[in-house]
């Protein structure tokens, strides 16, 4: 059937409608519940139900009216198969498109099989993986916040540095500063920190605590008879993915 014929008439409606019963319903509830809803159930649901299907089918774009201008056709059907004559007839058979194939004879669209090496069109510069991940080596991704910074290498490899200060460590003793990184690594990095001496006399030294992918406890030891406040400056390296 055509689309068109789902179409409800005005004689379906005066013969199935709430305007085709009595003035006064003498049935039981049912029956008169079902005068209302006859129209529906009837009519509107098989013509709604077939509209949908028609559409849904491989013949609707047939039923569907449109046009295009400069394209033959009424119907989106008819135009779809205008726009596939005019590209097999204007683009590819003129040669403006082209495939590549390998050397077995695969048709690929996009690209052959074929290395840099063994291109080459004159006028245009082909690179190997190798050439592509050396120059996006100069696509660095770098930042800070009040803990530190980071430097991301396309490659996968990551730098983060900052300082972290321990207040108040005591005379002979030792106290852990704590540091989150400003990037979580994928794994524990490698990690060096250093302790900034703020007088000549005694030395502190620097001792890594609990390692994780997210965070660093960093002890530091008092070595002089006096309560300080020490820089504790850390270094780590790892892989962001």
């Amino acid at each position: 059937m055509a689309l068109s014929d789902y179409k409800i008439q005005p004689g379906q409606i005066t013969s199935k409608g709430v305007i085709a019963a009595p003035d006064k319903l003498t049935g039981t509830a049912a029956e008169n519940k079902a005068v209302f809803d006859r129209l529906i159930r009837e009519v509107v649901a098989a013509a709604v139900n077939g509209l949908v299907d028609g559409l849904t089918a491989r013949t609707g774009a047939g039923e569907i009216g449109a046009a295009v201008s400069g394209l033959p056709g009424t119907d989106v059907q008819a135009l779809l198969n205008s726009l596939k004559r005019y590209i097999d007839e204007s683009v590819i058979n003129a040669g403006a498109m082209v495939s590549f194939n390998d050397r077995n004879g695969r048709v690929l669209p996009q690209t052959g099989d074929y290395t840099a090496d063994q291109i080459t069109e004159t006028g245009k510069h082909f690179i190997t993986s190798a050439e592509r991940e050396k120059w996006n080596m100069g696509n660095l991704e770098s930042g800070s916040d009040e803990v530190g910074s980071y430097l991301k290498f396309p490659n996968g490899t990551m730098l983060e540095w900052g300082v972290v200060t321990v207040e108040n460590v005591p005379a002979g003793g030792h106290k852990a500063g704590f540091v989150q990184f400003p990037v979580t690594f994928k794994s524990p990095p490698s990690i060096t920190a250093t302790a900034v001496a703020d007088t000549a006399m005694g030395t502190n030294t620097t001792q890594i605590g609990s390692l994780t992918s997210r965070a660093v406890y960093i002890f530091v030891y008092n070595a002089i008879s006096l309560e300080r406040t020490v820089p504790i400056h850390w270094h780590a390296i790892g892989r962001w993915k």
